[in-house]
């Protein structure tokens, strides 16, 4: 099992989650959530993408490469959007 850091996502698969991530701020708006549960919202959908989807591409032989790259990608991201999502919410 090798842990190596595949090819890279193309532009479609970093858009593809890019437009998730600027969707989450936009279904709070329009479901009017406040609050609390706004910001748990808004956060959650800031984090990085879990190491189980890994672990599933592994499983079903997928492309396991590809999701160890995003997966990496999106933490070094988190790095960055995290604190901002904190300093956006408070």
């Amino acid at each position: 099992m090798r842990y190596v850091v595949g090819k890279l996502p193309s532009k479609t698969e970093s858009i593809s989650g890019l437009r998730l991530h600027l969707l989450v701020p936009c279904i709070v708006a329009v479901l009017g959530i406040h609050g609390i549960n706004r910001q748990v919202i808004l956060l959650y959908g800031s984090l990085p993408s879990a190491v189980i989807n890994y672990v599933l591409t592994a499983k079903y032989t997928r492309n396991s490469e590809l999701t160890v790259s995003i997966i990496v990608l999106s933490t070094l991201l988190s790095l960055a959007t995290v604190p901002l999502v904190f300093w956006l919410i408070r």
